[in-house]
């Protein structure tokens, strides 16, 4: 709802440069996060029947994540020093990092854990129901563009201080100041998963960084609003990833898991047909414009879908759910090298966007080839 109206308002250069601020701040915030939306919800979904042990689980990731809020923003601080780019723009990246601080307090790993994603999801859709509806309000130039990342960050601070309070009164949680052993511990069993999620998300956003550095806001504008609808299908796959999970890691269905796996693939075909063929009518309809580099950069990014829906369906849900973590790490962290050299070596000889685009293929379908290569090897199906 959003987007086709912020791109309208503020245009596409601007929309650019926010999108290059929230790549930045994002590669910070999976920082914070250091893979516990994986490590914890899997722990907490084993543990869910003992409030001791998952009110411990709580509150040694909250302070783990607290001290490396800390340290990202330290770094952040250092980084506005040194890096022009950054210095020019100091007061939209920290406002901007208010995300970081949102998703610190918002325990959606927890919930998901516990199978109630009811009131977390009540408690984040209302508070942006409110930030869209004071985005139409007050947005209304090029000069407000400030005003989108404000909006988004005091909305999920607010949700993420309700969904805290809520999940600690609701499930009885009993509150422990975790050691400085059991925070390190904690961090220590997250790396491996930090390393994946930083691998997969983080390369992502490492591109789209570059993509401003290298290109401008621009262009770095245009790959934004081909990206978001391309990570808005993706989302299909992933929603459908983060349920499975916990589900998966208790139940181990295998019968349940390829009924969903079938379905979701082809819906993902089906709905890719008409994105495509109808692209130009899409674009205009969501951005009104009618933009050759657009066009292609959408076309390109689309043809990757179903790729990485297979290997966001293959990696957790699958094979960390039967205890190869390390193998659904692994082919995300391998892949992730692989698309992050690509996208350099472009960048050095050719310089072209299409070709940096068109790495998000090559990234996909090798996800999907180390995925199954684990699967075959550990005689999973």
């Amino acid at each position: 709802i959003v987007l086709p109206y912020l791109v309208r308002v503020i245009g596409a250069d601007y929309f650019g440069l926010i999108s290059v601020a929230l790549s930045v701040v994002m590669l910070f915030n999976l920082f914070v996060e250091f893979g516990f939306n994986l490590s914890a919800t899997k722990s907490v979904s084993i543990n869910r029947s003992n409030i001791q042990k998952i009110s411990s689980i709580f509150f040694n990731v909250f302070y783990s994540k607290l001290i490396l809020l800390f340290t990202s923003l330290i770094a952040l601080i250092i980084s506005t020093i040194f890096v022009e780019y950054l210095s020019k723009n100091i007061v939209l990246f920290y406002i901007t990092f208010g995300l970081v601080l949102g998703n610190l307090l918002l325990p959606i790993w927890f919930y998901l854990g516990v199978e109630k994603m009811r009131s977390v999801t009540v408690i984040t859709v209302l508070f942006k129901i409110i930030s869209t509806i004071l985005v139409f309000i007050f947005i209304k130039d090029k000069d407000d563009y400030i005003l989108f990342p404000l909006f988004n960050s005091i909305a999920l601070i607010a949700s993420g201080t309700v969904a805290f309070i809520y999940a600690y009164y609701r499930f009885n949680l009993i509150f422990c100041k975790p050691s400085i052993s059991e925070i390190k511990n904690q961090i220590k069993t997250s790396a491996h998963f930090f390393l994946s999620r930083f691998s997969t998300q983080g390369s992502r956003h490492i591109v789209i960084a570059l993509i401003g550095f290298s290109f401008g806001n621009l262009i770095a504008g245009f790959y934004a609003m081909a990206d978001k609808i391309y990570m808005a299908a993706m989302s299909i796959g992933g929603v459908a990833s983060q349920t499975l999970y916990p589900f998966m890691s208790a139940k181990k269905d295998l019968i349940i898991f390829r009924k969903i796996f079938i379905s979701i693939i082809s819906f993902v075909v089906i709905i890719l047909f008409p994105c495509i063929y109808f692209e130009e009518q899409l674009l205009f309809l969501l951005f009104n414009l009618k933009e050759p580099i657009l066009s292609k950069l959408f076309i390109i990014l689309m043809l990757s879908l179903p790729f990485g829906v297979i290997s966001q369906l293959v990696g957790y849900p699958l094979l960390a759910a039967f205890n190869f973590d390390k193998h659904a790490n692994n082919s995300l962290i391998f892949s992730s090298i692989i698309y992050l050299l690509t996208v350099f070596l472009i960048l050095i000889f050719t310089n072209d966007i299409f070709y940096v685009a068109a790495s998000v293929i090559i990234y996909n379908i090798s996800r999907v080839g180390f995925a199954f290569y684990y699967i075959k090897v550990n005689k999973i199906i």
